[in-house]
């Protein structure tokens, strides 16, 4: 169960065979540059995979995620070395976000939110429902005052998303719809903080089978705008490049402007992995089985290869430097491949 999560917090990669003057929002971005200089550093924690990474510049990225230990589940990098404080704290944390030094947020299972003020780590909230099983996959937000909490709500006997959001002093519940087995696993939106916000959803059919869907939310209401099948002709996914948000539905990453998918990309490339991250649409890291591509808006070329069994799904992409965490199940270790833009 845990590596179908992993798989599904994350897209697929791409190659772009249409090529425009215009992006989403204004001019044609600038090529990505590749001239990265690369350097990797190993995390072996018993037990312990790390899951999401975050942050917003090179010393002050954190790295996290579930395990046998509950003191070594959080992690970061100062710029010099990662390290760990080796504080017991209650959360099995699933998701980071974060917007300085002084405002670090993780979500996690049973309901857990912390919340870091640049000294310590303290519970935000220990949110809980009579019978239900809470779980938080991932924590997101504009700012310090906006942050939302999505992921599921179990019973014994059917699964619901949930949403809860912080307003700056308070947590509560977002009443939205009860799409039946549905959990939310991703959120985002765009980065100028006008229009709708967008969720991904993962969900059981009832032979067995896995569904992703999308939802757009307006901050009140929320409803559904894809669903497909999880497999490689009908599954979908969210994330924003840069300013602008983009969509991967089957094969295509697509725009999508009033109520309708545009595809802008198609896939075709051996070794994919899943997920994409980057600066623009013109500049996106692609994770590979074997390595790290590049796409700069023309094609796609490696720019590094794995010294192992890595699975790459996470990443960090700041202006001059991006973070990936891997993960070496093969030798229970967590990698982080950093690159530099010299």
């Amino acid at each position: 169960m845990r590596q179908k999560i992993l798989l599904l917090i994350t897209v697929f990669t791409f190659i772009l065979i249409n090529s425009c003057t215009e992006s989403i929002t204004g001019p044609e971005p600038e090529p990505g540059r590749r001239d990265y200089v690369w350097t990797v550093d190993t995390i072996k924690i018993p037990f312990t995979y790390l899951e999401k990474i975050w942050g917003d510049s090179p010393d002050n990225i954190w790295a996290v995620g579930p395990g046998g230990g509950s003191s070594t589940t959080i992690w970061k990098y100062d710029g010099n070395k990662w390290a760990t404080d080796n504080v017991f704290r209650g959360i099995s944390p699933l998701g980071v976000w974060g917007f300085s030094k002084n405002s670090v947020w993780i979500s996690g299972r049973e309901g857990h939110i912390w919340n870091y003020n640049g000294t310590s780590w303290k519970e935000s909230i220990w949110f809980r429902k009579n019978g239900w099983d809470i779980g938080f996959q991932e924590i997101w937000g504009d700012n310090a005052q906006s942050i939302y909490a999505v992921g599921y709500s179990d019973s014994s006997v059917v699964r619901y998303p949930i949403i809860v959001k912080w307003d700056g002093s308070t947590w509560h519940e977002i009443n939205i719809p009860k799409f039946r087995t549905y959990g939310f696993i991703k959120m985002r939106r765009a980065a100028n903080q006008q229009g709708n916000y967008f969720l991904l959803g993962w969900g059981e059919k009832s032979n067995g089978g896995d569904l992703l869907a999308l939802f757009e939310f307006d901050g009140t209401n929320i409803w559904k705008i894809y669903e497909g099948d999880f497999n490689n002709i009908s599954w979908s996914n969210v994330e924003r490049l840069g300013d602008d948000i983009f969509f991967m539905i089957g094969n295509k990453i697509c725009s999508y402007e009033n109520g309708q998918f545009q595809a802008l990309v198609d896939i075709n490339i051996p070794k994919y992995s899943q997920g994409f991250w980057g600066r623009s649409q013109n500049d996106i890291i692609i994770p590979m089985e074997d390595g790290l591509a590049h796409f700069d808006g023309t094609n796609i070329q490696y720019i590094y290869h794995y010294g192992g069994a890595e699975q790459a799904f996470s990443a960090s992409v700041l202006s001059n430097d991006v973070f990936i965490l891997t993960n070496d199940f093969e030798n229970y270790s967590n990698i982080i491949i950093r690159g530099i833009l010299p």
